[in-house]
């Protein structure tokens, strides 16, 4: 896709509203999986509030890919994807129109997921959801919170 292409996709309303709605999601999600690894079913909610509420979704992101687990989970691949929400999240949600000329359309990591837009969008986003969801649902996240 060119960049011409890509400026006039980023600037739907509805392909902006899905990328805010997914980033969304992620930086939520990230938030509640850092609560669920470090706290009792007791503290989470103390916690999600005083601490990974205060996180950027960035750091939420390095905390996930430092922890230090046990076993090797094909669900950190989905790391990678989305980083790439963030990035694209971050250019719509600070730029009111964007234009073929900006800087970050100048071959952009993520342009992948535009090739063909909504599948070459919403499959890896949807797999990476999954991904999250079942590491989520390992031992390793749940032995703490209870479960």
């Amino acid at each position: 896709m060119n960049r011409k292409e890509l400026e006039k996709l980023l600037d739907r309303d509805d392909v902006r509203s899905r990328i805010l709605k997914d980033g969304a999601f992620f930086d939520t999600f990230m938030g509640i999986m850092i609560g669920m690894y470090f706290t009792t079913k007791d503290r989470f909610w103390d916690f999600h509030e005083l601490i990974t509420d205060r996180l950027s979704f960035d750091e939420k992101a390095r905390v996930l890919e430092k922890l230090n687990l046990k076993k090797s989970y094909k669900s950190a691949a989905s790391m990678p994807v989305i980083r790439h929400i963030q990035q694209v999240r971050n250019l719509i949600a600070h730029e009111f129109f964007i234009h073929e000329s900006h800087k970050k359309l100048a071959n952009p990591a993520w342009a992948y997921l535009f090739d063909n837009y909504p599948e070459s969008y919403m499959k890896p986003v949807k797999t990476a959801r999954q991904r999250l969801l079942r590491l989520s649902g390992t031992k390793e996240f749940l032995e703490v919170h209870g479960q």
